[in-house]
């Protein structure tokens, strides 16, 4: 069976992609950043999945040789852990860099290891926007649209542009590994993956009610539409029209494509379609009627235009089909009424 190097699994994203490998028949090691996310894995997974999950401890993913006994026998690599700082004290020291060298660090560790044959960077729709102009109408965002922050500039960004450094940084990293692979030659391909707004059932495996709002686009999204809110946020939020993929969506693109030819070498966005706050609440009563009233309705009229993005190319290249932004929601709402019910039960 393949044996499948994972980073960022206490995230949302990746515990996803973590358990739809096991369920393929994957190997899954899981790099993390301390044993007590390892810990968590064990505990919740580590019966059902004893034969095939595996941990390594990198407490710092961007030090040199940081995932060479990590990378050891592996067969394909999928990074998804992204450091982000809405606060850096120093651009470069505490997003830039990290977010470069881990991803570098990475694909020396797995050229060196010599086993590997597919590499898969999970990027984000980010580093595809460019805030120095407005597209023409009709126009698509794809493969060849890149954020155009230098990384000087984006050393040198305020702390109020935190959300214009992440866009460079995950640019700068995507440029960073293809240049790798262009310098270095190495005997594994490279596809790279931008995620939007992520949404649907969560499989981080700490995930209770008391923590279901915190971090990750899943965690924001209830924390501004459902009641009760936090005291930071109370109130209807402002209307925001966004771009979503599923979660299930998310991680079968993965890895499919692992194994596509199809797709190595490409950037590709994975986009289910159109969402917004008030589509989010209208589905989310109606997958769970009886809890209608705790969903908050925003307030207001958007006021950003959205692109059209390629969002075909993933589907025809890495052969998936886009799960509905219905069930999509509904398998969110249901999960968190079901965390809240535990937690009651507990009490």
């Amino acid at each position: 069976m393949p044996l499948l190097l994972l980073t960022g699994a206490s995230g949302f994203a990746a515990a996803s992609i973590a358990l739809h490998a096991l369920r393929r028949g994957f190997s899954v090691r899981l790099a993390l950043r301390k044993q007590s996310q390892a810990d968590l894995w064990r505990t919740k997974h580590g019966e059902e999945w004893k034969d095939k999950l595996q941990f390594a401890i990198v407490p710092d993913f961007a030090a040199p040789g940081a995932f060479d006994q990590a990378a050891e026998q592996v067969d394909y690599v999928i990074h998804t852990a992204q450091p982000f700082n809405w606060d850096p004290k120093d651009n470069k020291r505490d997003m830039l860099d990290p977010s470069i060298n881990s991803v570098l660090e990475l694909m020396r560790s797995s050229k060196k290891a010599g086993t590997v044959k597919a590499f898969v960077y999970t990027s984000s729709g980010a580093a595809y926007a460019d805030h120095t102009q407005v597209r023409p109408e009709g126009y698509v965002i794809g493969e060849e649209d890149w954020c155009p922050i230098t990384y000087e500039e984006a050393a040198v960004l305020p702390v109020e542009q935190a959300g214009l450094l992440y866009c460079a940084a995950k640019a700068l990293t995507e440029k960073a590994a293809f240049k790798f692979i262009e310098d270095e030659q190495p005997n594994f391909t490279l596809t790279t993956l931008a995620a939007v707004w992520i949404l649907g059932h969560n499989d981080r495996p700490d995930l209770t009610w008391a923590n279901a709002k915190e971090s990750s686009s899943y965690g924001k999204t209830a924390r501004l539409l459902l009641d009760p809110q936090p005291e930071a946020e109370k109130g209807a939020p402002a209307p925001m029209p966004g771009v979503f993929i599923s979660v299930h969506d998310l991680a079968g693109a993965h890895l499919n494509a692992l194994t596509s030819p199809a797709s190595f070498g490409h950037r590709y966005i994975l986009s289910g379609g159109r969402l917004t706050y008030d589509n989010i609440v209208d589905l989310a009563r109606k997958a769970v009627p009886e809890m209608a009233h705790r969903w908050i309705k925003p307030e207001g009229v958007p006021v950003m235009s959205l692109p059209t993005l390629d969002s075909e190319s993933a589907e025809r290249d890495l052969g998936f089909k886009y799960t509905s932004a219905e069930d999509t929601v509904a398998a969110m709402a249901r999960q968190l009424f079901a965390l809240e019910a535990e937690a009651k039960d507990a009490a």
